[in-house]
């Protein structure tokens, strides 16, 4: 469903993808790092009137992307391309009982280069192969509810509602 995910290897659980140094820019890479709990392994996943989707980190705003074609194409982010295949994704249950991403551009599967999971590798597309580097678990962050202003400052009685006899 649409949220806000962490998504780490399935047989290495506290390796996360990762916009390279939490940068901003056009085609900053995609590797693996330790999960941090910082915005650059944080992807916002949403839906297309088609079932597609779009990963989004949550830093930058921009799109997951595939950069070039064929076998070991680099992942990166870009900006918004107004819908070409390169960042559309289909997320779907594996054969493991994990999930395949997998891009819309020649159905390449997201996959940790080599299945490798030590901080740095590099994530990139490759051939369905079912190999362990394309086991990914989405793990859903919940949204922290920001505070508000319910009450005026100032100086208050505070009683008990069912008993408004009883006051702190």
């Amino acid at each position: 469903e649409e949220g806000t995910y962490k998504i780490v290897m399935a047989t290495a659980p506290t390796q996360s993808l990762t916009v390279d140094g939490g940068k901003k820019a056009n085609g900053a890479n995609v590797h693996l790092w330790e999960y941090q709990n910082v915005e650059q392994q944080q992807f916002e996943i949403k839906y297309d009137s088609e079932g597609y989707c779009e990963i989004i980190p949550v830093h930058s705003g921009k799109r997951l992307d595939v950069a070039g074609w064929g076998n070991e194409a680099n992942v990166g982010q870009w900006e918004t391309n107004g819908g070409n295949d390169n960042q559309k994704w289909i997320i779907k249950k594996s054969d493991k009982g994990n999930y395949n991403i997998i891009s819309k551009r020649q159905n390449l599967y997201l996959d940790a280069y080599q299945s490798k999971t030590v901080n740095g590798i590099n994530i990139e597309v490759y051939e369905k192969s079912g190999g362990n580097g394309q086991e990914f678990k989405l793990e859903k962050i919940a949204k922290e509810e920001k505070p508000t202003k319910t009450v005026e400052e100032g100086t208050y009685k505070i009683v008990m509602a069912t008993a408004p006899t009883q006051s702190l």
